[in-house]
């Protein structure tokens, strides 16, 4: 092997690669696994294991202080946009909210952001706007009191009077007190429609008749016009 070594190197080439040594099997009988001594920690592997420690502990802390963080600079966000609009500035107040819910998209997914930006709409008089966020925060919580009659107040005066329709029998046949604005537009509804008997099942539904006075007069007075006093006449006539 020597020999055939020098002269491949005497050609300028590469040594070949010495011969893999002979494993020599060992004597004896196998040493059991209980008696085998276990792994010695080295230095390296404690400093190892000391810094990932380290690593995952800042890490969770980190995340942990960052949540703490974005929660308090949202609602930081959230309170600018609120105390302007309570101050009265409606359109800076929703411009506002709007921003927050870029800044924040997750926030878009909750009932409590749709609804507001619902509120914040109809205080600006955009019902297009307001009647759909409206309807998202209704897919996220169906259940709360009056929120399909202000839904369907929004369609209404957006001009979808069918689906504003829809939304009040909705809220009627809940069977929550909150449903009088419901009652009230139910009413109006049949009384153009000069189904008068129905109107007024509607409107003898209406709890807090003092706050829909000028409502239910109106209807009075329509009722009084087309039915009474034209069957007044009519029995004098006669």
């Amino acid at each position: 092997m020597a020999s055939r070594a020098k002269r491949v190197r005497g050609r300028g080439l590469s040594a070949p690669e010495p011969d893999a040594p002979a494993i020599e099997t060992p004597s004896g009988p196998p040493t059991p696994i209980a008696e085998a001594e276990p792994p010695t920690l080295t230095r390296g592997r404690l400093i190892g294991l000391v810094v990932t420690v380290f690593l995952l502990i800042n890490g969770a802390v980190f995340f942990l202080l960052r949540g703490v963080d974005d929660e308090i600079q949202w609602s930081e966000e959230l309170a600018v946009a609120d105390k302007t609009f309570a101050a009265g500035d409606k359109a800076e107040g929703l411009r506002l909210l709007l921003q927050f819910g870029e800044n924040w998209p997750k926030a878009k997914e909750t009932y409590g952001y749709n609804e507001k930006a619902a509120r914040y709409y109809s205080a600006n008089e955009d019902w297009k706007n307001a009647a759909d966020y409206f309807d998202l925060a209704m897919k996220i919580r169906p259940d709360v009191p009056g929120l399909c009659s202000r839904a369907g107040e929004a369609h209404r005066l957006a001009g979808n009077a069918e689906r504003a329709m829809t939304l009040f029998a909705r809220e009627i046949a809940r069977g929550d007190e909150s449903n009088d604005l419901a009652n009230i537009r139910l009413g109006e509804h049949f009384m153009q429609k000069k189904e008068y008997a129905r109107a007024y099942e509607y409107f003898q539904a209406v709890r807090d008749r003092e706050k829909w006075k000028a409502q239910l007069d109106e209807a009075n007075a329509i009722v009084e016009r087309e039915i009474l006093a034209p069957a007044r006449t009519m029995a004098r006539g006669s």
